[in-house]
């Protein structure tokens, strides 16, 4: 049993429906007995609100992320650690939710009550050198630059397998991120439960296929600049024949989950 005490609310910015939603979640978790705080920027009269900076210095048993996917993802890049995640879905297809705004009493109950399971994903941890980037629950995302030229991606899977190919771009994503670019690009779904990396190329010049490959280190490098992309999200510019090595993050993203359904990304696209 992990009963619920406390959380923090992740909300959709901009989104009136997102803070409507995020409003009936407070007053049912008042009424249930559970303490919620707010991340900034939104803001509920009743509740603490706290700037994401403030999250490393606080403890909450859960996250309820209120929105869509990039809110889900936005609230595991705030809270870098292994605090489970909820998603309430908002609009969109909601792939990485596991409730409906109409389910916001029941949510709460089950939370209190303890009537959910805790579901561990790997998330990835991309360095160049002496920088680090952002935790990625879905993906880490090296694109070419140019336009005009496109750069040729040298790719080392586990220090051993070597592979050159000329491509737009590389995608190393995890199993929860198969179903996102990765899966936009050519590359195959797989199971949440699995404990894989996906390498997928992007439009490769010899249409190299995409890879399941172990955890371990992926290193890529490219002979241009290139941008790389954290889970759609944060962009950083990486120096031509800069390796940029992908790894296992030490904390897994935890979801909150109602049943057990490891391929419940493909029913929530559609596939039924």
């Amino acid at each position: 049993m992990h009963q619920v005490r406390s959380v923090a609310i992740v909300a959709k910015q901009n989104d009136k429906n997102a803070e409507s939603v995020s409003l009936r979640l407070a007053d049912a978790l008042a009424k249930g007995g559970i303490d919620a705080v707010t991340v900034q920027p939104l803001a509920i009269p009743q509740l603490r609100q706290v700037s994401d900076a403030d999250v490393g210095n606080m403890k909450v048993n859960a996250v309820l992320a209120v929105g869509g996917d990039g809110t889900v993802l936005r609230s595991f890049r705030v809270f870098d650690n292994d605090t489970p995640v909820l998603g309430v879905n908002v609009g969109g297809r909601g792939v990485m939710s596991e409730a409906s705004p109409d389910q916001v009493e029941q949510v709460v109950k089950r939370l209190r009550d303890g009537d959910f399971t805790l579901e561990k994903r790997l998330k990835l941890l991309a360095s160049t050198g002496s920088q680090t980037y952002p935790p990625a629950a879905n993906e880490v995302y090296l694109t070419r630059v140019s336009k005009t030229r496109t750069p040729k991606y040298t790719i080392t899977i586990q220090k051993t397998d070597r592979f050159e190919q000329g491509m737009d771009g590389v995608l190393v994503a995890t199993p929860t991120g198969s179903t996102g670019h990765s899966l936009s690009a050519g590359g195959p779904v797989v199971s949440g439960d699995l404990e894989v990396f996906l390498v997928t190329p992007v439009c490769s010049i010899s249409r190299m296929p995409p890879i399941v490959a172990p955890t371990g280190i992926v290193a890529v490098s490219a002979s241009e600049p290139t941008n790389l992309v954290i889970d759609g999200y944060s962009v950083f510019p990486v120096e031509a024949g800069a390796t940029v090595t992908v790894r296992r993050h030490a904390s897994p993203a935890v979801f909150i989950r109602f049943e057990d359904k490891p391929l419940r990304q493909l029913s929530n696209l559609g596939f039924r």
